[in-house]
C-alpha cells in the first residue's frame, strides 16, 4: 500500500476524489441494477424460447420420421433477412433481434410431395424460434 502524504496539495487530491466518488456513484449503482434487471429478463426469455422450440421440435420429430431418410427441403426455405433494431440499455446502444424474414420459393405442386407445404412451415418456425435464442 503506497504511503499518503500529508500536504495540503495531497488532502485537495483526495477531496476531489472523494466528491467524484460521490456524485457518479449513485449514477453507476443505477446503471448496474439496470444491467441486472436486462439480464434477468433476457434470462427468462431465454428459457421460454428454448423451452417452446424444445415443444416445437418433439412435434416436428414425430411427423418427420414418418417420412424414413431426411427430406431435402434446404433448397425451399432461404432466409432473406434478419431484422435487428436498436435499443438502448444503461446509455450502451446494442443491436436488438425482432424477427427473420424468408424468401418465398417457388416449387411444383404437381412434382414434390405433399408434405413439403407442411415442412416447409416447420422448418420456418424452428428457424425463427432457433434465431430467438
Amino acid at each position: 500500500m503506497s504511503k499518503t502524504k500529508l500536504t495540503k496539495n495531497e488532502l485537495k487530491k483526495h477531496k476531489d476524489a472523494l466528491r467524484r466518488y460521490q456524485r457518479y456513484l449513485p449514477m453507476l449503482q443505477l446503471k448496474k441494477q439496470q444491467l441486472q434487471i436486462e439480464l434477468r429478463s433476457i434470462a427468462h426469455e431465454f428459457h421460454r424460447c428454448r423451452h417452446e422450440y424444445d415443444k416445437y421440435y418433439e412435434i416436428v420429430m414425430g411427423w418427420v420420421q414418418l417420412f424414413g431418410g431426411k427430406p431435402e427441403v434446404t433448397e425451399w426455405v432461404k432466409v432473406s433477412n434478419i431484422c435487428l433494431t436498436a435499443g438502448n440499455i444503461a446509455g450502451v446502444d446494442i443491436p436488438v433481434f425482432r424477427d427473420v424474414e424468408f424468401t418465398s420459393v417457388r416449387y411444383s405442386f404437381f412434382e414434390t410431395p405433399l408434405w413439403v407445404d407442411d415442412a416447409v412451415s416447420a422448418i420456418q418456425t424452428l428457424l425463427h424460434l432457433l434465431s430467438q435464442l
